[in-house]
């Protein structure tokens, strides 16, 4: 362990840098107009290390930088909203603006069950960055398309993609961007050297449905690893499949549990909770994909635990007081 904290009110998501926790804080207010980065080191005390006057949609990592989507309410209403995608240096705080757009009130969709589109995003690797910029069509339609640029010069991007169906960046480093881009019968894993422009798919993987499919895909090293739920009629269990993204070789694992949380990864492994797995665990911990086996990383059997950047983060009650705690692996 090397950082406990207290959460918050406000506090939604956690990650960690250098060691430290942090934590996502919003504004618990509507519309949602200030959120903040916070930080907790080996004593528990947050301290704000940033903040702006919008919603993150969107937290993603390398070791350095954090990869922002802000999402910022038109005065008009109605679901019309700026987004502004940004890359911060957690150490310097310096701030380089990657891209914008807005969409008018026509795109909203309230509710559930509507077919699936693509939605913003924004990944930063290896000082490439990586994103979904949304177009807006007639007739309220949305069109994703996927860009990626150093991050040097990022007006200077190269456009990956388009789709009006779901397409979203899964990894990049200076080499090669891993994405995802959906299809009418099967979604396409694919992998993109960007020196030359080469593209392969890695693998077809099914499309979500609102009570079954795959989960998010993450990146742990050479491997992308995503969970499978079953549908309701389906007795089987969920199942961890984990594709070698330079042989194209796929693995699977029966989880022993039919619902799974979201998958989290890093460079050790991947992780995930189960909530139904049968004989219930001894010990929270992480699935390593090169010895196929899990590793544990804390005593605890409840709560969540997730990977960061560089350790794996429990959130759950110590002590009847809700903490977030940062394992960084030996």
């Amino acid at each position: 362990m090397t950082a406990s904290a207290p959460i918050e009110g406000g506090m939604w998501a956690f990650a960690s840098q250098g060691g430290s926790l942090l934590a996502l804080w919003t504004a618990e207010a509507t519309p949602i107009h200030l959120s903040r980065i916070r930080r907790a080191d080996a004593n528990g005390a947050w301290t704000t290390i940033f903040e702006d006057d919008a919603a993150f949609a969107t937290f993603r990592q390398d070791l350095r930088r954090a990869a922002i989507l802000e999402i910022r309410e038109k005065p008009q209403g109605g679901g019309a909203y700026d987004a502004t995608a940004i890359v911060l240096d957690l150490t310097t705080r310096a701030l380089v603006k990657v891209d914008s757009y807005s969409l008018s009130s026509a795109t909203f969709r309230g509710g559930g069950g509507a077919p699936r589109r693509p939605i913003g995003d924004i990944i930063v690797g290896g000082g490439m960055v990586a994103w979904t910029h949304l177009n807006e069509l007639a007739a309220g339609q949305i069109e994703g398309e996927l860009r990626v640029a150093s991050l040097g010069d990022p007006t200077a991007f190269t456009v990956v993609g388009r789709s009006r169906e779901w397409i979203t960046p899964i990894s990049v480093d200076e080499n090669a961007l891993i994405y995802l881009v959906g299809a009418t019968d099967r979604d396409d894993l694919r992998a993109r050297e960007l020196a030359t422009g080469t593209e392969r798919s890695l693998v077809r993987v099914q499309q979500p449905t609102q009570t079954s499919g795959p989960s998010n895909i993450a990146r742990s090293g050479k491997f992308a690893g995503w969970i499978e739920m079953p549908s309701p009629v389906d007795p089987s269990n969920a199942r961890f499949r984990a594709v070698d993204v330079a042989s194209g070789a796929i693995r699977e694992l029966d989880l022993g549990a039919r619902y799974c949380s979201t998958v989290t990864a890093n460079a050790y492994g991947f992780a995930w909770t189960c909530g139904d797995v049968k004989p219930a665990p001894t010990a929270l911990g992480y699935f390593d994909p090169v010895q196929w086996r899990k590793v544990n990383v804390t005593s605890a059997t409840d709560g969540l635990l997730e990977a960061s950047i560089d350790g794996f983060i429990w959130t759950g009650l110590v002590r009847s007081e809700r903490r977030a705690v940062l394992y960084a692996p030996r």
